[in-house]
C-alpha cells in the first residue's frame, strides 16, 4: 500500500483532535430528504469575451471581443434563473447539490463608437454542482457543515453590437468546464419559526478562480420552509477565444419540502 505523506498524516491528526472536542450533531432524522425549487432573479457585472469567428468585427482587432458591464452605470435587464436544490442527510453526513438555468442580460455604451452605439451582453446556460458534507458542529439551534464537491458550467456569452455607422452585428461563444470547491454552511434557528442559513465556497480548476455566497431567511411550517434571500456567484475563466470574468447576483425566493 502507498505510504501516507507526513503532511496528510498531520492534517488527519488535527481533524481528529478538533472533532473530538466538538459537540455532537443537532437532533435530526436518521434519514432526511429535502427538495427546494427556487427562482433566482440574477443580474451580472463584469467582462464578457466572445470570439469574433465567422468574420472579423470592423473596428476591432484580435480573436476575442471583450466588453465590460458595470453596476449602476449600465441598463441591467434581469431575465432571472430557475434553481432546483436537493439534499439527503443521514446523521452527520449529507449529500446535496443544485442546478441553475441562467439567463441574464445587460447593456453598455460601445467602446467602438461611432461604429456601434451600444453593446448588449448576455449570459445563458446551466450551472450545476454536487457536494458531500459533514456536520462539524451541532446544537439544538445551530448546525455547521463543511463540504466539498464539483461545480459544472455550460455557459454561452454573447454580445450584440447596436448599429451606428456600421450595421448591427452579433457574436457569441460557448464553453463548458468544471471546478472543484470547498465551503461551509451554517443553519441557525432564530426562534421557533424563523431560521437563517449562510453558505459560501471557493473553487478553481477550469476557472482561474470562482466562489459563491448564499444568505437566506426561512419560515418553518409543518411541511417545510418558505423564504428568500440573496445569492452571489463569481466566475473568472479566460481562454484564447472565451472570457467570463463576472459576478452574477440577485435575490432568490422559494420553498423547501421535507420528506
Amino acid at each position: 500500500m502507498p505510504r501516507t505523506s507526513s503532511r496528510d498524516a498531520a492534517l488527519a491528526a488535527v481533524v481528529a483532535v478538533v472533532a473530538a472536542f466538538l459537540p455532537g450533531p443537532a437532533a435530526a432524522a436518521d434519514d432526511e430528504f429535502r427538495l427546494s425549487p427556487y427562482l433566482w432573479s440574477a443580474g451580472f457585472t463584469g467582462t464578457l469575451g466572445t470570439p469574433s469567428s465567422g468574420g472579423s468585427v470592423p473596428g476591432w482587432s484580435g480573436d476575442r471581443l471583450d466588453v465590460t458591464f458595470q453596476a449602476l452605470r449600465d441598463n441591467l435587464k434581469i431575465a432571472g434563473a430557475g434553481m432546483l436544490s436537493a439534499e439527503w442527510r443521514n446523521g452527520r453526513l449529507s449529500v446535496f447539490g443544485d442546478w441553475v438555468y441562467v439567463s441574464v442580460e445587460s447593456t453598455t455604451a460601445s467602446s467602438l463608437s461611432p461604429l456601434y452605439t451600444n453593446v448588449d451582453g448576455a449570459i445563458t446556460g446551466n450551472v450545476g454542482q454536487a457536494n458531500v458534507g459533514w456536520r462539524i458542529w451541532g446544537t439544538d439551534a445551530t448546525r455547521l457543515d463543511g463540504y466539498g464537491g464539483v461545480r459544472y458550467y455550460d455557459l454561452r456569452v454573447a454580445a450584440g453590437l447596436t448599429a451606428g455607422t456600421l450595421e448591427a452585428r452579433n457574436v457569441s461563444g460557448t464553453d463548458t468546464w468544471e471546478d472543484g470547491l470547498a465551503g461551509l454552511r451554517l443553519e441557525q434557528a432564530l426562534d421557533e419559526r424563523w431560521q437563517l442559513t449562510v453558505a459560501g465556497d471557493l473553487g478553481a480548476g477550469g476557472s482561474d478562480r470562482a466562489g459563491q455566497a448564499i444568505v437566506t431567511f426561512g419560515y418553518r411550517t409543518s411541511w417545510g420552509v418558505i423564504g428568500g434571500g440573496w445569492r452571489l456567484l463569481r466566475v473568472d475563466r479566460t481562454t484564447g477565444d472565451y472570457r467570463l470574468d463576472a459576478t452574477l447576483s440577485g435575490p432568490l425566493f422559494g420553498a423547501t419540502f421535507n420528506f
